[in-house]
């Protein structure tokens, strides 16, 4: 990917990404770097919680709000407060 800078020093590569492209690169990426149980999870929170709530988002405008958004849509669907908290927490290592 070519990497292009603003003149903040932003990466331009990214700017019209989404966030559901964003965790398509990312899942790719730790597909090499974790246990395999653990990339299984981070697919299925990926593509069974996550993007379908929050995928299409651009990834610069993500907010807490989206998040915050997906957390009660998640505990409204009826999942326990664990599992959602384990979606939310591969939101949060994603991001880092």
């Amino acid at each position: 990917m070519d990497k292009r800078l603003n003149g903040e020093g932003q990466d331009l590569s990214y700017a019209k990404l989404t966030f559901g492209q964003y965790l398509q690169d990312w899942l790719e990426l730790k597909k090499l770097e974790v246990k395999s149980s653990t990339w299984t999870s981070y697919e299925a929170h990926v593509c069974k919680y996550i993007v379908p709530h929050v995928g299409h988002v651009n990834l610069e405008k993500l907010r807490t709000e989206h998040v915050e958004k997906l957390r009660n849509e998640l505990v409204d669907s009826g999942l326990s407060h664990q599992t959602v908290s384990h979606v939310l927490t591969t939101m949060v290592v994603a991001l880092q």
